[in-house]
């Protein structure tokens, strides 16, 4: 099955703020959220929660 499969590459707008101590989805620059919603389309599930740094608080779950 993997013989067949084709890479598809996409390129997305990148950020450069700090979003490290950002606790909710929508405070997230634009291009951020776009490529979050792009992931779930393509894995056809939504995306709960998001590690924004290295520390477990740093996470943002969404409802």
């Amino acid at each position: 099955i993997f013989n067949k499969a084709k890479p598809v590459y996409e390129e997305f707008k990148g950020w450069k703020s700090d979003i490290s101590q950002i606790k909710d989805f929508e405070e997230l620059p634009h291009e951020a959220r776009d490529y979050v919603s792009r992931l779930e389309e393509l894995v056809k599930v939504p995306i709960t929660m998001l590690s924004v740094g290295p520390s477990r608080d740093q996470t943002i779950v969404r409802k």
